[in-house]
């Protein structure tokens, strides 16, 4: 499976929690949302640091500079983009976690994530599950 591949499954799936999802289906979504996020994230970044110059400048019009600078176009589409994809994100991980005879909730433990030091712990464990061997055969998601 390539990326576009997988990224137009995910998309048909939109909010499939049940069933399996390959590796390669789920992080060939994953390396297309972080790809799109960066390019995004780069472009509100850059707009935002145009603004920041407006306001050290020192102008009258430094306040409304600040209000401009998250509604920028940039910011914008990745708050759109984000929202479009959290819950095929959601959906696919779970289907990972059943191609590895796991339940889809193991997918709180991001939840815990927000925690110091805990969090980088939490990424690891959650980048293993999801990076583990699929099941043969069949499995009680599919």
């Amino acid at each position: 499976m390539n990326m576009i591949d997988a990224v137009k499954t995910v998309f048909k799936k939109y909010a499939t929690f049940s069933g399996r999802a390959t590796r390669s289906e789920f992080w060939w979504f994953m390396l297309f949302v972080a790809i799109v996020q960066l390019i995004l994230g780069g472009w509100a970044f850059s707009s935002m640091m145009g603004m920041g110059a407006m306001m050290a400048d020192g102008s009258p019009d430094a306040m409304m500079a600040m209000g401009s600078m998250y509604s920028s176009p940039g910011m914008i589409l990745s708050l759109i983009f984000s929202l479009a994809t959290f819950i095929p994100s959601l959906a696919v991980g779970a289907r990972r976690l059943h191609d590895t005879g796991l339940s889809g909730w193991w997918q709180l433990l991001w939840l815990v994530g927000a925690i110091p030091l805990i969090g980088l712990v939490i990424i690891i464990v959650m980048i293993v599950l999801f990076a583990r061997k699929s099941q043969e055969g069949e499995n009680k998601y599919g």
